[in-house]
């Protein structure tokens, strides 16, 4: 079983929580999953998804996909093409800084699911 952990993460957010909240889910994934596959960070290109799906040993079973920020379905996509495999949408409560949502990862998380949705 080949279980892929894949957070992508906008730079021009805050890149410093994103990460932070990276290692984070990843060190719980890995007490659960301990053979679970991931990035040593996040994606923040879909070039860099590409780059990461590309060198997999294994075709995955499952993906877990992590909005860490905003990011439109791009990332997606490229997954989609690539493999008939669940995907699970993952984000975290975000803080929010007078009254707007800090990362926007909710935006996302709506994008990507939408995208998933409309493509089976």
């Amino acid at each position: 079983m080949s279980l892929v952990y894949i957070p992508v993460v906008r730079r021009k957010f805050d890149a410093e929580l994103a990460q932070k909240r990276f290692e984070t889910t990843l060190a719980t994934l890995k007490l659960i999953e301990p053979a679970i596959v991931a990035p040593h960070e996040p994606r923040g290109e879909p070039a860099e998804l590409l780059n990461f799906i590309e060198n997999l040993d294994e075709e995955p079973t499952a993906i877990i996909f992590q909005q860490l920020t905003f990011t439109g379905q791009e990332f997606v996509t490229e997954l989609v093409k690539r493999y008939a495999v669940p995907v699970f949408l993952l984000i975290e409560k975000e803080p929010s800084v007078h009254g707007w949502l800090h990362l926007n990862a909710m935006t996302g998380l709506l994008s990507t699911a939408n995208y998933l949705h409309m493509h089976g």
